[in-house]
């Protein structure tokens, strides 16, 4: 079976915390990082990832910005 590789990118750490918890309880998923607001981008450049879980009202009100930028890389 192969794994599917998800980045979580929410700034609330305590929801971050748990969505990271729920999906590294599944067997076929792993949760490459988990970014707050800051370090996303960078994060979202280096990790291999499938699927990314992006949290669309960032505090920075960035969500689409960095939406466009991972689509276009």
């Amino acid at each position: 079976m192969e794994t599917i590789r998800v980045l979580i990118i929410e700034d609330n750490r305590f929801l971050r915390e748990g969505i990271l918890a729920m999906l590294n309880g599944q067997p076929d998923i792993r949760t490459v990082s988990a970014a707050g607001n800051g370090d996303a981008l960078t994060k979202a450049k280096r990790m291999k990832r499938q699927v990314v879980h992006l949290d669309v009202g960032l505090r920075s009100r960035n969500s689409l910005r960095i939406a466009e930028l991972i689509k276009a890389e």
